[in-house]
């Protein structure tokens, strides 16, 4: 549901507020951004998670360059989702440190994308989170926290706006003395949150333009049409409030109150937090775990809305991913979950009525989409090929799909097992660039890594599993009556029935073969045999199974008396 409110009042004030201005000093020659980089968290100022560089298309991938060179950390803390503009890497870091010994510590490094030699590193400035912003030759972060200052004075505060000299990493201008959070650079204007107030800053000196009280701390803000559209309320929950605000002037233009349906209480889970995406005049986002909406930037009317589920297999979604906006197409995906654990499914939607495009499952654990011209990129948690014999655990890595039928073009799996609970990808120039960490906020843990394509077959421990993948071997396991009957000591002369339960995921089993006297030989067959304990010590009883490709495997049970 969803109740409007157009807005008259207009409460701003073209004063510097509670941010103190630093002197700045003299402003970067402007490049221009291309169609190919990727120059914020979301890819763009209208958070569209798409952009038209050509990606890793295939026919596979692999890891190109790490960054810092040679993928470890050193010590330099948390990385976030890589800025690309122009052939260069912008990489935050945040290297707090523990929650016992916190200090608010930060870094920007710019790397070579071709190279991956660093071209500079600014580390004046306080810890964040967020990827940096590049627009017109400048480097912009928010923070928020005293840094290493115990300084009561905010005029001695270093949390606030930074903005670097992206060609060279020396501070360009500065507004600190008030905590500064979420942000989105457009048109030469940077809005932003600072302290209680929403302001519009003039994106090459840091100048006040105007600014406003904030009526609730915004979660995310997009810019698109002449419309500032806020998102306030938090991660999770059933409501959300919408906010379209005048670029030019700051006054809100109109409100929205939209519910969803919230049952996923599991916040750690979440693999990225819930943004507002906005595109020709329409904003789309996710409300509560599974419904997504399309609002009008013009007077904040619902468009559309739907609960996003899979229906073709009567799974209901947990949690449902920010949205990408390319191809006029909503991609999203879900996380759903199961006793057999996580498994997702992407969805492709139409713009502008919300119906489905294409549908595809996967039996993955899937993150937040991204759109590279016609390649949709998914980080994932998944077994590998290789894993999936061994009874490995999951590893991070990559899922690319057609952008227009949802087929699989690749999988990558990253080198080490499962790195984190929190996965972003940003395709830019040719490559994709996936950053790994976790929820840990005092970890300095995490890595970037550059994927390219390549014509070299992938090998088994670097591919998922996919459905169709051969898995050549077969699956036994032994249940036991008396239940448990390997873990505990029995009495002599109890009868214990070995049940096999065998499985085959490429085919059929055909044979089950027991040795029930360890001599090696398998002598008895079928499902079940019945042991009797006519002794006192320890017997091992083995099972073989054969599937129809000549495959076995083995399992083995000891019983005590």
């Amino acid at each position: 549901m969803v109740r409007n409110k157009l807005l008259t009042v207009a409460v701003v004030v073209a004063v510097c507020g509670s941010l103190v201005p630093a002197v700045a000093v003299a402003g970067p020659t402007a490049t221009d951004a291309s169609a190919d980089d990727w120059t914020a968290s979301q890819g763009d100022a209208q958070n569209t998670n798409a952009n038209d560089a050509d990606g890793p298309t295939g026919p596979n991938a692999t890891v190109a360059r790490q960054f810092p060179d040679g993928g470890a950390e050193s010590d330099i803390g948390r990385p976030s989702v890589p800025a690309v503009v122009n052939g260069t890497a912008y990489v935050g870091y945040d290297d707090s440190g523990s929650s016992a010994t916190y200090v608010s510590k930060g870094r920007v490094i710019a790397y070579d994308t071709a190279s991956g030699e660093v071209e500079w590193n600014q580390s004046d400035i306080p810890g964040f989170t967020e990827t940096p912003t590049v627009a017109d030759g400048y480097v912009y972060v928010t923070s928020s926290g005293d840094g290493a200052d115990t300084d009561d004075d905010p005029a001695n505060q270093t949390a606030g706006v930074y903005a670097l000299n992206a060609t060279t990493g020396e501070i360009a201008w500065t507004r600190t003395g008030s905590d500064a959070g979420n942000f989105v650079v457009s048109d030469g204007r940077m809005y932003v949150e600072t302290g209680a107030n929403l302001t519009a800053l003039n994106a090459s000196t840091g100048e006040t333009v105007w600014t406003r009280p904030a009526e609730q701390d915004a979660f995310d803000m997009a810019v698109d049409d002449g419309t500032l559209v806020r998102r306030e309320g938090g991660p999770s929950g059933n409501e959300t409030t919408l906010r379209g605000v005048n670029v030019s002037t700051g006054d809100v233009r109109w409100n929205a109150t939209l519910t969803g349906t919230d049952t996923f209480d599991n916040y750690y889970v979440v693999p990225e937090r819930s943004t507002v995406s906005a595109a020709d005049g329409t904003a789309y986002l996710t409300v509560g775990d599974r419904t997504l909406s399309a609002v009008s930037l013009d007077d904040g009317s619902v468009e559309w809305e739907r609960t996003v589920t899979n229906e073709k297999r009567n799974l209901e979604t947990q949690w449902l991913s920010p949205p990408a906006v390319k191809h006029d197409t909503v991609y999203v995906s879900t996380l759903h979950g199961s006793d057999d654990g996580d498994n997702s499914t992407v969805f492709a939607l139409n713009a502008t009525t919300g119906e489905t495009e294409w549908q595809a499952y996967n039996d993955a654990k899937l993150f937040a989409p991204t759109v590279s011209n016609d390649t949709v990129f998914l980080p994932a948690e998944q077994v590998t090929v290789e894993g999936q014999q061994y009874g490995s655990a999951p590893r991070d890595g990559v899922f690319a799909l057609d952008a227009t039928s949802g087929e699989i073009r690749w999988t990558y799996a990253l080198p080490g097992l499962a790195h984190s609970s929190r996965l972003s990808a940003a395709p830019a120039e040719g490559a994709l660039y996936v950053r790994t960490t976790t929820w840990d906020v005092y970890s300095d843990d995490g890595r970037v890594y550059a994927l390219e394509s390549t014509a070299n077959a992938t090998p088994a421990d670097s591919r998922f599993i996919l459905q169709d993948d051969p898995r050549t071997k077969p699956f036994v396991s032994i249940e036991t009556d008396p239940a448990n009957a390997g873990d505990r000591d029995l009495d002599a002369g109890t009868n214990v029935t070995l049940t096999a339960d065998a499985s085959d995921p490429d085919g059929d089993v055909t044979t089950i073969e027991w040795d029930g006297d360890e001599d090696g030989e398998f002598e008895q067959s079928g499902e079940s045999i019945t042991v009797p304990l006519n002794y006192c010590g320890t017997l091992t009883v083995t099972v073989r199974v054969t599937d129809d490709s000549g495959e076995t495997a083995v399992e083995s049970v000891e019983l005590t008396t």
